[in-house]
């Protein structure tokens, strides 16, 4: 043990061994240490006293590879017995503290929480900056240490599909290889093959084992002399290679044509004592494998449907579904990820805590002009009844946020249009989000164009001046430039040239008078119906 001191970092034990070898500086050779420790561990039977050997190795210094393989090889399987005050005088945590203080907490949880704490995992993985193929192994590892439920591990097949995820301009491509264990798991665990030509007795990694029995893998690479002739040039990871070669049975969806309909289902329900292995709240039994698949093969055309199912094989809670779509996909699909929120909001009217998640949501945040214009052309009913509520939402993160004018830049300009435009083909106006939007908090937030448009709409629609007034509308007017007036002014002889009524007319003439001038009045008159003109006095428009 001594020996290995020395060799850790220089330093001297109480014990005393004869013919010790000169002492290192450093663990640089790490590999060296390695074989030295995996000789000592023989000797030692508790995994708590294996923890503090190869805890040892972190004495002196030792590269970031070196380390990152001393973790998820040697130090993380042990957590699961390890106790806090072993950890607490580990150099482990000393290491922790000095280079990865950030996720010191969430390794902590990890320690007292145990399979409660998985959730904590992936931030581990992403502190230290694992690769992916890195991260995967430290998945399988704690899946495989650990007695969780599928709630306590899913934390983990989340990231995985999370990191297995990239994005090419608006696109989504989603390649499994990387983590092609943590997949693999899942799948022998939850997601049973329903296959009528799977084996009772095949190896709950039988993907992989299939993969290599084809030779898959040699034809990846273009100077393999295994490569298939027929097959493209370009390289596919391991799931789409088997797919490509081994038919994944569609069983799993009810619209699949592969799927038999004289056949009755006889997978046990989620619930069923026939799986007394599994945990109690495991998800649907489909096999995963071929939901993965056409998130592959799909991945050119971008179906958002397939996330869909995905999402619903996942989660039975439709507020965890949405905000796993939201964190790993949303960005590519924002309209149907907006539509998805805004259906998740109307079966849950009267949660905060949904309103709350969708304003912090990465649908939200992306929000842009772009992405409404493309609602109201895609979304025409659920967005209409929506909109009055983006506008409010919209205002409240900009008030929460000041440093941030996404707020204003949505409400002014396109939720204002389209308000209005909703106003007009229902010929009435919402008087709540009227004297929300005239309001001391919203008005200094629209531009000109909207209150010319706020007043077009109150003027065409012939609307209450009691319930819905226009003092502050046209107290905004009179700052309007020059060619705004005309704008206004135009809008008024177009709307007067329209009634047909006496008492609309003499409706809108007592508006007018609000804003305008005897001389300006008889600018608007010329336009008005000739006979409606004859039924009312000279002294009704010119007091």
């Amino acid at each position: 043990i001594e020996d290995l001191y020395n060799k850790s970092g220089g330093r001297n034990t109480p014990l005393q061994t004869k013919y010790l070898p000169p002492p290192q500086p450093s663990t640089k050779n790490y590999p060296e240490l390695e074989e030295l420790i995996i000789c000592c561990e023989k000797i030692f039977l508790s995994e708590k006293e294996k923890f503090q050997l190869w805890d040892l190795a972190l004495v002196g210094e030792i590269t970031s590879s070196d380390f990152k393989r001393l973790f998820i090889e040697r130090l993380f399987p042990n957590f699961p017995v390890l106790d806090r005050e072993t950890f607490e005088k580990s150099n482990l945590k000393k290491f922790w503290q000095k280079n990865f203080p950030d996720t010191l907490g969430s390794l902590t949880f990890y320690l007292l929480e145990k399979e409660k704490g998985i959730s904590h995992v992936p931030e581990i993985a992403n502190g230290l900056k694992f690769s992916n193929s890195e991260a995967s192994e430290l998945y399988v590892t704690c899946l495989e240490c650990h007695s969780s439920t599928y709630e306590q591990s899913l934390p983990l097949l989340e990231s995985a599909i999370e990191k297995s995820v990239s994005f090419l301009e608006e696109r989504v491509k989603f390649q499994a290889n990387d983590f092609m264990g943590v997949y693999q798991w899942f799948n022998s665990q939850y997601f049973p093959d329903k296959s009528p030509n799977a084996s009772a007795n095949e190896s709950p990694y039988k993907f992989s084992d299939k993969s290599s029995e084809s030779e898959i893998s040699d034809s990846s690479f273009p100077d393999s002399p295994n490569k298939f002739p027929d097959k493209p040039d370009e390289s596919l990871d391991q799931l789409e290679l088997f797919l490509t070669l081994n038919e994944i049975p569609d069983s799993s969806f009810p619209d699949s044509p592969n799927k038999s309909s004289d056949k009755p289902d006889n997978s046990p329900d989620k619930f069923s004592d026939q799986s007394p292995d599994k945990p109690d709240k495991s998800p649907e039994k489909v096999e995963l494998f071929s939901i993965l698949s056409k998130l592959i093969i799909d991945s050119n055309s971008n179906r958002w449907i397939n996330w869909e199912k995905l999402s619903e094989v996942l989660y039975k809670d439709d507020i965890k579904g949405t905000i796993f779509l939201d964190k790993t996909i949303g960005k590519a699909f924002p309209v149907q990820m907006l539509e998805t929120w805004l259906e998740l909001l109307n079966n849950h009217p009267e949660s905060k805590e949904v309103e709350a998640k969708f304003l912090v949501s990465k649908a939200w945040s992306l929000l842009n002009r772009k992405t409404l214009r493309k609602m109201r052309e895609h979304l025409t009913g659920t967005y209409q009844k929506s909109v009055g509520k983006f506008i409010q939402w919209a205002n409240e993160k900009e008030n929460l946020d000041s440093s941030n004018h996404t707020g204003v830049e949505l409400i002014s300009g396109e939720l204002i249009e389209y308000t209005t435009e909703i106003w007009i083909q229902q010929k009435s106006i919402d008087q709540k989000l009227w004297n929300f939007l005239k309001s001391e908090g919203i008005l200094p937030k629209l531009s000109d164009k909207d209150c010319l448009n706020l007043i077009d709409v109150h003027w065409r629609l012939s609307a209450d001046l009691l319930s819905l007034p226009l003092t502050n509308l046209y107290k905004r007017a009179e700052k309007f430039s020059q060619e705004e007036k005309k704008s206004l002014m135009k809008l008024a002889q177009e709307i007067v040239s329209q009634f047909k009524d006496r008492q609309t007319l003499k409706y809108f003439i007592d508006k007018c008078r609000l804003f305008y001038n005897n001389s300006e009045l008889l600018e608007i008159m010329p336009y008005a119906d000739n006979n409606l003109k004859s039924e009312i006095s000279y002294n009704y428009v010119m007091p």
